[in-house]
């Protein structure tokens, strides 16, 4: 029989792998941050176009993907509104 995972249980997972040390190939880590940041652009408009990278000593708040505008992304920016405020997405363009 198959497991059957909640939607809270595969939070917990998708989290304790971003922010903890279940990955430890730096590598590999960019590639999975990419992935689920595609899967939200996938579901939620814009796009991520290389891995995730590293801007200091390795920890969780080291890491960034940069998200793309594309033709999905809602007029206001969406999901991706609140976060970094220094670019703003307006109708589905980016603008500093």
């Amino acid at each position: 029989m198959a497991k059957q995972i909640t939607a809270r249980e595969l939070a917990e997972i998708v989290t304790a792998m971003l922010i903890g040390t279940e990955i430890d190939d730096a590598d590999q880590f960019g590639r999975f941050m990419q992935d689920i940041a595609q899967v939200v652009c996938d579901h939620c408009g814009g796009t991520t176009e290389t891995p995730a990278s590293c801007m200091d000593d390795g920890s969780p708040d080291d890491w960034m993907v940069s998200i793309h505008a594309d033709e999905n992304l809602p007029a206001d920016g969406g999901v991706w509104k609140k976060y970094d405020t220094d670019v703003a997405f307006i109708d589905g363009v980016e603008a500093e």
